[in-house]
């Protein structure tokens, strides 16, 4: 017999006559209800066990819902009973309509169903036939259009939106008596239409002749089929009498309209549950006025559906219920309910703390000191969950991972990072991929380059730059072999690697091992000639000896990389499905598109069960419950998240066509009249917007304390990051730190700087690996004498924390001084060789000068040089692979650390601007929609060294292009936005790249033009010189390099620089 007893609200959710909604709150019970009901409707003979349909969203949930409901089926003599119940997702049951239906449906033969990798195949081969009007397009972003007109076609099919009626609501647009305003708006969206529905029914048309469907046509299908086939509807009704439904509140509109149709209007047999406040999937589609809106649906009766809720938590201690009753009531629209304490939780009494921190280094340290403490306590838990396995580090975004997962490791903590790296950004796939790039694009540097610095080959910077040096030679229309070589075909790195005889200054090591790399790529080539596209990708994975060696290894993230790689074989092997003929080129625009967006798809096992720390994000933690939780980054634009409209692109479904329409301000554009009043209109849109996502959050907070059931923890922190202003206190803070229900354990002072900015490392390397840092060192002030002490320094501080910093910049600055107090000013000129960035620098301040480029004093750390590097190096991928190698390795210039996956919205300020979060996503979308993405480039990072009297002016610049009509375009890509005084600001640095040109190609001055491009607004300033301007560019140059021959390096005049400068404490400010 079953020891279920059920509550008095259980036992009316079990046996009120439907139909029936039950809003079950978070602990309630909910799949327990949910099975036991079935059973009931089957062992009381109500129907029997084949009239059952239960639908929900994902296969686990549908096994473990069918595993349930045969366990209680087995305790009341019917075994059999649950293998007959059709317990599917709802897309299992359209597939399943599908196949009943084929010949209705216009189908000779049971559809493929497409996956997204077959769908982009497909999409590649068709794209040629598609013409586009009014949606802009630009040819350097391929990925990103398939991208964004799948998701449209996906969108689409969410809410029933076929190519017909997409064409008859275009048809239906009229223009006529719209004003100005109203009139360019409504004009633009139809073109866009009328564009996009000529691409979506291409795709239909492709899919219907090759005999395949998509994910969305699981569900546009069947519910077209039973919204316009009465008898074929009527038999699924007399099939399946008796519906449930779990997690309601996750559905979209065609899934609630599917369900619909299966219900009777005379006999509407239908149990739905789910909760309208763990509603957090409305970014994949989701509809929470689904739930809400369920007892008024048309096909029931008047008050014909009654609501019962389920509150009585039996997971949570006092006060956890009383603080997430307290959140979750900020949400206007809701079933009104409260969660309830059961009586065997209110004899204990939960922890529920918040604290305050200096960075968000220093939060995360917090959490493992409290984890440290509590672990003993957490041992005698009852269940499984005990120990380090007991607690859960609940994250809103990955980045708050890193800091978090260094504490751990700091404080010897066993852990896990749930999908804390996608798929896409393994290492092993990177790794694999690379080798795809080459043999589909043989002049793929970037690639190369990866290959060649893998952990299979590991060739040193040393070596990879005399590989570059020779592949600039060969460029060079004025080489040693005096030829021009201007129209030729150019040389890669991929031929250095071939002719890795012919170049100079290798190392025995690096040559041993290219003449190995030289014959697999050859091997591999043959193979791309012979193979299938997953037969090629296996061969590499296998011949590379990354699967051996991983499955030589021991541990658990050798496990992971082993089942990515098994996955990335998969992935090609769906690919191969789109069309009759695979490119591996298309499918490497795939991957690579998919890595650049960030996509998550990562094959990561997880056992809740281990004795080890999680830390995921909130979204991978519902449906779960833990002993102890903490919630970290409470702070503004971090927790909530900052809100993103993208309503209004072309690539969303307009409102007007959304099945949810009703739920959603419509701008009536015929009442438009004026631009003011249009701009109100689309105001109040992006107002309603962003407080739907607000709700979307609170209900995401919701769902974060209601997995705590013993101890939860919420916190936050001054500094994130590198961001130059410290965070504010979140909304969500504000309402925790008012309830009276949460315990103040400790608020640390807030730095008057980021703390992050002056400890170097850490959490930034997120590279595989680490580094020991027990060795003994010498003195800072000793180290100046013959040891760089940037990289003691910084390793210091990673081990030994901010005061130890401070102690070690105290000893650097005193002895700097006494170096400052000693220098006397040379009267001998040596030669000099300076980049223009030091230049530059030497001309804004000479003292800053001498302290970063003369005493190799060690610098800040800085994002938003981090961040720029990293959108230079993805603009040279974009524009051209890169043929020029610059200076060595180790000199001037080279930055490191551009693993900015996740802290890539954190740039703030940079040069006095303010700056509001941004995303590489959306930089690359302003270069690709550019002129200089669809113009092919002439020279890419173009490097110079320009003779002078005393020395070399060096530099490099971001694009160099010869036009048609014999000018030459200098380029400057900028990450930031324009500024009224920005000309003034950068003309001194682009007048240098003008004169570089000038003097180097030959060209009188007016036939240069430099350009300033800033990839945050998409502004291009034009900047022009004359002839006179660049000869005293030059004197100015001559004059600066013969004064640091002399080492003459006098303070700045201009007091404003010093309030910016990392040194001005040690001049006499």
């Amino acid at each position: 017999m079953s020891s279920f007893i059920p509550t008095p609200e259980q036992d009316k959710a079990l046996t009120h006559p439907a139909p029936l909604l039950v809003l079950a709150g978070a602990g309630t019970g909910k799949t327990t209800v949910l099975t036991h009901r079935m059973a009931e409707v089957i062992a009381s003979g109500r129907a029997r066990a084949d009239q059952v349909l239960a639908l929900t969203f994902t296969d686990k949930a549908a096994t473990e819902m069918a595993e349930r409901l045969g366990t209680v089926l087995s305790e009341r003599g019917l075994d059999a009973g649950a293998r007959e119940v059709a317990a599917l997702t709802f897309h299992a049951f359209g597939g399943l309509v599908i196949r009943e239906n084929l010949l209705r449906l216009g189908f000779d033969r049971a559809p493929a169903v497409l996956s997204h990798a077959a769908a982009w195949q497909l999409m590649t081969a068709i794209f040629d036939k598609m013409t586009f009007d009014a949606v802009e397009l630009t040819t350097g972003s391929i990925g990103q259009i398939f991208d964004r007109l799948l998701r449209f076609i996906g969108d689409c099919k969410d809410h029933l939106v076929g190519p017909d009626e997409l064409e008859a609501h275009a048809a239906g647009m009229d223009l006529a008596g719209l004003a100005a305003p109203a009139l360019e708006r409504q004009s633009q969206q139809l073109g866009e239409l009328r564009d996009l529905a000529a691409a979506y029914r291409l795709f239909e048309e492709a899919k219907r002749e090759k005999g395949l469907i998509d994910f969305g046509d699981l569900l546009l299908l069947p519910a077209k089929l039973l919204a316009t086939q009465p008898t074929i509807r009527d038999a699924y009704r007399r099939r399946f009498p008796f519906v449930f439904v779990d997690e309601y509140q996750d559905t979209n509109h065609a899934q609630r309209k599917l369900l619909l149709e299966l219900l009777d209007p005379e006999r509407p047999e239908v149990m739905v549950i789910g909760d309208d406040d763990q509603s957090i999937y409305r970014w994949r589609g989701a509809v929470v006025q689904n739930i809400l809106r369920f007892p008024q649906e048309p096909i029931f009766a008047p008050g014909q559906v009654v609501t019962v809720p389920m509150t009585l938590n039996r997971r949570s201690f006092p006060p956890i219920l009383d603080l997430a009753n307290s959140v979750i009531a900020q949400v206007p629209d809701r079933h009104p309910k409260e969660l309830t304490y059961h009586k065997d939780n209110l004899e204990g009494r939960a922890t529920v703390g918040r604290h305050v921190a200096a960075s968000d280094r220093e939060e995360g340290r917090w959490i493992a000191r409290r984890i440290k403490e509590l672990e003993p306590e957490a041992r005698g838990y009852p269940g499984k969950k005990r120990g380090y396995g007991a607690v859960v580090v609940l994250c809103r975004k990955r980045s708050l991972f890193a800091p978090i997962g260094q504490a751990l490791e700091e404080a010897g903590i066993p852990y896990e990072l749930i999908g804390g790296t996608g798929f896409y950004g393994r290492w092993e796939i990177r790794d694999i991929l690379s080798y795809l790039r080459v043999l589909a694009s043989p002049a793929d540097d970037l690639a190369m380059a990866r290959i060649l610095t893998s952990r299979r080959w590991r060739l040193s910077s040393r070596d990879l730059y005399h590989l570059g040096r020779w592949v600039r030679r060969q460029n060079d229309d004025r080489g040693r072999e005096g030829q021009r070589r201007e129209g030729e075909a150019r040389f890669g790195l991929l031929d250095a690697v071939l002719r890795h005889q012919d170049v100079d200054g290798l190392s025995p090591m690096a040559a041993d091992r290219l003449v190995a790399l030289r014959l697999e790529l050859e091997r591999f080539e043959g193979d791309r000639q012979q193979l299938s596209l997953s037969d090629l990708v296996a061969r590499v994975i296998d011949a590379t000896g990354y699967r051996r060696e991983l499955q030589a290894m021991p541990g658990f993230e050798s496990r992971v990389a082993l089942l990515n790689l098994s996955k990335l074989e998969e992935l090609a092997r769906q690919f191969e499905q789109g069309t009759d003929e695979t490119h591996l080129a298309s499918f490497v625009e795939l991957v690579g598109y998919a890595a650049e967006s960030e996509e998550e798809g990562e094959v990561r096992p997880v056992d809740e069960e281990t004795d080890t720390v999680k830390v995921m994000t909130i979204h991978q933690a519902k449906g779960l419950e833990f002993p102890i939780v903490f919630i970290p980054g409470l702070a503004q634009k971090v927790f909530p998240a900052s809100p993103k409209d993208e309503s209004d692109k072309w690539w969303a479904l307009p409102w007007e066509l959304r099945g949810d329409r009703e739920h959603l301000p419509i701008i009536d554009l015929s009442t438009v009249g004026t631009e003011a009043q249009l701009k109100k209109a689309l105001a109040a849109k992006k107002e309603t917007e962003k407080k739907l996502q607000l709700d979307e959050e609170r209900r995401l907070f919701y769902v974060a304390i209601t997995r705590a059931q013993r101890q939860l923890y919420l916190s936050r922190a001054h500094w994130y990051g590198t961001n130059s202003k410290p965070k504010e206190p979140s909304e969500f803070w504000d309402a925790v730190e008012s309830s009276g229900f949460v315990e103040d354990l400790g608020c640390e002072d807030q730095p008057a700087e980021n703390p992050n900015l002056v400890q170097t490392g850490g959490f930034w390397n997120t590279g595989e690996g680490g580094r020991s840092c027990s060795e003994a060192r010498q003195p800072g002030s000793l180290l100046l004498t013959g040891v760089d002490p940037a990289a003691w320094i910084e390793e210091t501080a990673v081990r030994e924390g901010y005061g130890r910093w401070t102690v070690l910049r105290a000893e650097v600055d005193e002895h700097l001084k006494r170096l400052a107090q000693a220098q006397a000013v040379s009267g001998e000129e040596t030669k000099v060789d300076l980049s223009c960035t030091g230049l530059v620098e030497y001309l804004r301040c000479a003292r800053g000068y001498r302290y970063v480029y003369v005493d190799r004093l060690p610098t800040r750390p800085s994002w938003a040089l981090a961040f720029g590097s990293e959108v230079h190096r993805r603009i040279e991928e974009l524009s051209r692979p890169f043929t020029q190698a610059g200076e060595p390795p180790g000199e001037e210039g080279e930055r490191a650390g551009n693993d900015l996956e996740e802290a890539k919205d954190r740039l703030e300020d940079l040069a006095g601007v303010e700056w509001t979060p941004v995303s590489m996503a959306d930089l690359m979308a302003c270069f690709r929609s550019s002129v200089y993405a669809r113009r092919p480039a002439t020279y890419v990072e173009y490097s110079f060294h320009l003779p002078l009297e005393l020395g070399t002016l060096r530099g490099r610049i971001d694009r160099l292009d010869l036009l048609p009509d014999g000018r030459w375009e200098v380029v400057d890509f900028k990450s930031g936005v324009s500024t009224p005084h920005v000309a003034s600001q950068y003309r001194r640095q682009l007048a240098l790249y003008a004169l570089a040109v000038r003097e180097g190609r030959g060209v009188p001055a007016e036939r240069i033009a430099a350009h300033l491009f800033f990839l945050r607004d998409g502004r291009d300033l034009e900047l022009t010189f004359d002839e006179s301007e660049l000869d005293r560019v030059r004197a100015e140059s001559e004059d600066a390099l013969r004064a640091i021959a002399r080492g003459v390096f006098p303070m700045t005049s201009d007091r404003t620089l010093c309030e910016r400068c990392d040194y001005s404490h040690l001049c006499e400010v």
